[in-house]
């Protein structure tokens, strides 16, 4: 199984919206990965919530 873990750390709003978003809804439409995980760290858990 391939799988992809992706780290979102930032608190840009740009990072999320035009990057991590973009990619990870994509690898799972297209099926680039069986698994996309986003991790939440640090900083970006302020615009979690």
């Amino acid at each position: 199984m391939d799988k992809i873990n992706i780290l979102w750390t930032t608190t840009n709003r740009d990072t999320i919206s035009k990057m991590i978003s973009m990619y990870s809804v994509n690898a799972v439409k297209h099926g680039w990965w069986d698994t996309v995980n986003v991790i939440i760290w640090g900083a970006s858990a302020q615009l979690v919530g």
